[in-house]
């Protein structure tokens, strides 16, 4: 997820060149004014029979951008639905559960609930984890998964590296590059697709805040079905509709979760990808010469084979980046996390 300028018309957009596809695919385009050049001699009586291939190219990237857009907002909605169940169930236990339902009040009516923060750092662990397979799968992960966390309370005399306003709290950056090195930063610019040793320092360069403390390296993950245990150890004397919509919310927001796990894990189909591929590589290296056929200036005909290639190319690569939801640079999972931690403090 990219926060950038909209001011201007847009025009600041354009000196943005890291994870620009336009640097990404100019390279590439300028392969089209090639052929012409070794192949000057070859005469087409009627090039404009090339315009049927052209159009089911152009076709196909538009279909590929429009189901790569679906599964990008698919992805984003999930995480988001499931974020906000888990939290609507943390507001239920939180606002249904009083301290008189736990311990014994008669004395001290006002004792908080004391089971309100292991829960909150069931759920915040537990979402880290989901968080963190989607930004990179934990089999992949080349360092513990503790590293990649973070407390998210600070004291008042700490600066987390990371955050240059509130010292209190960790809090992430609106894009998760900002935190790489430039010589970091500029393989962005040129490279899609991450190995796992990018995306791990990625993934450390951007930790998931958690509330309370942080899980012992090599113990076993909190799942789902330990915060319901959890739910149902302290609840004991409330009706059984309240305690039923606790459980319900909760599985709701798992099922989201899993859901956005499903998109992440399945990648885009690939007998589309290589089709597509297949023919942006011949209309790379074909639309050239049919072009010069048509425009008697070879400069002109040149600048407009490689500003008409870049365009194809361009849609293609925006494509690849919305079908990386999670990828490097893509959704912010780092202030997702942070959000849901600032919702259950009640800031």
């Amino acid at each position: 997820m990219l926060i950038y300028n909209k001011n201007y018309h847009g025009l600041p957009t354009l000196f943005n060149l890291f994870q620009s596809p336009l640097l990404r695919t100019f390279l590439p385009a300028l392969i089209s004014v090639l052929p012409p050049l070794f192949l000057p001699s070859i005469t087409i009586d009627h090039p404009w029979t090339y315009q049927p291939f052209s159009f089911i190219v152009g076709f196909g990237i538009i279909f590929r951008v429009n189901l790569s857009y679906e599964r990008y907002w698919s992805g984003i909605t999930s995480v988001r639905l499931g974020i906000s169940k888990l939290a609507d169930g943390h507001d239920m236990y939180e606002s249904f559960l009083p301290s008189s339902s736990i311990v014994n009040t008669t004395s001290t009516p006002n004792i908080a609930n004391p089971k309100l923060p292991e829960l909150r750092n069931l759920l915040t662990v537990h979402l880290a984890v989901h968080l963190q397979s989607l930004r990179l799968p934990i089999p992949f992960l080349s360092i513990p998964f503790v590293e990649v966390l973070t407390p998210y309370e600070l004291s008042a005399h700490e600066t987390h590296p990371l955050t240059k306003h509130n010292p209190k709290h960790y809090t992430p950056r609106l894009t998760p590059t900002q935190n790489l090195d430039l010589c970091t930063r500029l393989k962005l610019v040129f490279h899609n697709r991450f190995d796992g040793t990018f995306l791990t320092l990625l993934s450390q360069k951007n930790p998931l805040p958690i509330l309370g403390p942080l899980p012992s390296k090599g113990c076993p993950l909190p799942s789902m079905k330990k915060i319901l245990k959890h739910v149902h150890s302290t609840v004991f004397d409330e009706h059984p509709p309240i305690v039923s919509r606790i459980y319900q919310v909760l599985s709701d927001g798992e099922l989201h979760l899993q859901n956005a796990r499903r998109i992440g894990s399945t990648p885009f189909p690939f007998a589309y990808a290589q089709l597509l591929t297949f023919l942006l590589l011949i209309f790379t290296l074909t639309f050239g010469l049919f072009l010069e056929q048509t425009i008697v200036n070879p400069w002109i005909a040149r600048v407009v084979t490689v500003v008409t290639v870049w365009t194809y190319l361009s849609f293609n690569e925006v494509a690849r980046e919305l079908e990386e939801v999670w990828g490097a640079g893509g959704g912010n999972t780092a202030r997702d996390q942070y959000e849901f931690c600032k919702r259950l403090e009640g800031e």
